[in-house]
């Protein structure tokens, strides 16, 4: 289902994000005050607007509101909780924002804020992650230590069902799929048995998915 979702501030992480958007063939407007910046996605966007400043006038003079997403990817702390504010009085959807801190998010939650990213956490995160636990294929960062991972079966799980890889660590995991080949068996009751080749994916603590997969 296409979705219409604006982007504010086409920096590194901004336009990473609407370039992907816009591949996946989403309705994106890009938002700017750099020209530099919004003209390198021109022709990559379906909509890029320069503008002097964001203020709620013009937020409001690009229908801002009939966007399913806005996502704020400014650096500037004081401007980033300014444009999440207007978004929120002006009753957007869905917001989306990049924190710089702890501190800033859990003030763009206050103001209303759907979802806060840290990229830059949770990079350091998946790399740190990948180091200790080579196998894992993709990391997504629920919290500081609850991770989702998905990764081959290791070595001491063939054969066994899932029940007992649940127990191998100290907290449990879940194990709330199991892909082998091009099936995917979700939600895998504890009787069932992972083979040589299978993917998992699983939640759990950083700590206990490292012991399981290192």
């Amino acid at each position: 289902m296409t979705k219409q979702i604006a982007v504010i501030g086409l920096g590194l992480f901004g336009s990473a994000v609407a370039k992907t958007l816009a591949e996946q063939g989403h309705h994106v407007l890009g938002i700017d005050i750099d020209e530099k910046a919004s003209s390198a996605l021109m022709h990559l966007l379906a909509e890029v607007v320069t503008v002097t400043e964001v203020n709620e006038a013009i937020l409001q003079s690009l229908s801002i509101t009939e966007y399913d997403t806005v996502v704020i990817g400014i650096t500037n702390i004081e401007s980033s909780l300014m444009i999440a504010q207007m978004l929120r009085d002006l009753n957007v959807h869905h917001i989306v924002c990049k924190a710089k801190s702890a501190l800033h998010g859990k003030i763009l939650q206050r103001i209303g804020v759907d979802r806060v990213i840290y990229p830059e956490r949770d990079m350091g995160i998946r790399v740190a992650q990948s180091l200790v636990a080579k196998s894992i294929i993709e990391t997504i960062v629920l919290t500081p230590v609850q991770h989702l991972v998905t990764a081959p079966t290791p070595d001491t799980c063939i054969d066994q069902p899932v029940g007992t890889i649940q127990w191998k660590t100290p907290n449990g995991i879940t194990v709330l799929a199991v892909q082998r080949g091009a099936e995917v068996f979700a939600h895998p009751g504890s009787t069932f048995v992972v083979r040589r080749g299978d993917v998992l994916v699983l939640v759990g603590k950083s700590e206990d998915i490292a012991t399981l997969l290192t």
